[in-house]
């Protein structure tokens, strides 16, 4: 059985023999001809949604693919670049998908190693026609956080791109306390340097020192997590402290009054 029958039958639950299971399995083979001579024939096809009950469109199998061109001819046919599936996934959450699961889905071989350029040139070609990088699924997830499994070259990708990594999702937590409740050491150190906050406190009052703490009992996963994130609290408190006194020097300064410390030093306080 071929990789792209091996495919269809992971995605259908039948054989890809209707049109529209054709024409996704063209789409994401890359058969430009093929995507070609059916949005000819049917410029409909452009709206053809897969039959697994998510409603998938052909922009995000072209974008999960990593098919920069066919993500072309599909946008210059009428796709819309942040068109949504039934759980209100975007064609670019398809992409970081494709993006970290390359290797295993794109390429049977698991000791090949997975060039990413061509979903990343997908990326930014996408971004150029205004996708969302930051779009909301129905449950509240963003694409980045579909890298959270450790991918830490994808994350840095999308941050380097403006992907929001320290805004808190509905629930008030963040990326690093998603890292912190993993073990995830690279992540965590990774955003920590991007400058997440350490402070931040979600739904339930705690911070990502004290998510990790809590799962720390007898799992050394987390034992260097703690540490990691017990740094990184210490020196994010000594630092607003220190821009709280700078900035009641400067208001000293400016008004040539005395001016107590301790007002700014509260809101410091506050703020963490």
């Amino acid at each position: 059985m071929g990789l792209l029958s091996k495919i269809a039958k992971r995605i259908f639950s039948g054989p890809p023999v209707s049109p529209v299971q054709q024409f996704l399995l063209a789409v994401e083979a890359g058969d430009i001809d093929a995507v070609r001579r059916t949005l000819d024939a049917h410029p409909d096809a452009v709206g053809w949604k897969s039959l697994n009950g998510h409603d998938q469109t052909p922009l995000m199998w072209a974008a999960g693919a990593g098919r920069k061109e066919l993500c072309e001819l599909l946008l210059a046919r009428g796709a819309q670049v942040d068109e949504r599936d039934s759980g209100g996934f975007t064609p670019f959450f398809s992409l970081v998908e494709g993006l970290i699961r390359g290797a295993a889905v794109l390429n049977p071989d698991p000791a090949a190693k997975f060039d990413p350029s061509d979903h990343q040139a997908t990326a930014l070609f996408l971004l150029s026609r205004g996708a969302d990088i930051n779009a909301e699924s129905d449950d509240g997830r963003k694409p980045i956080s579909r890298a959270m499994g450790g991918f830490t070259d994808t994350i840095e990708f999308l941050i380097d791109h403006g992907a929001d990594f320290d805004k808190p999702d509905r629930h008030g937590n963040t990326l690093l306390m998603g890292a912190a409740a993993q073990g995830q050491d690279a992540i965590v150190e990774l955003l920590l340097r991007r400058g997440a906050s350490a402070l931040r406190k979600n739904a339930q009052g705690r911070n990502s020192l004290e998510i990790a703490f809590s799962l720390s009992s007898g799992n050394p996963r987390h034992e260097r997590t703690v540490g990691l994130l017990r740094a990184a609290v210490k020196a994010q408190k000594r630092l607003a402290k220190q821009q709280a006194r700078d900035q009641a020097l400067a208001l000293q300064t400016t008004t040539q009054q005395p001016v107590s410390i301790r007002k700014p030093l509260k809101l410091a306080k506050k703020s963490l």
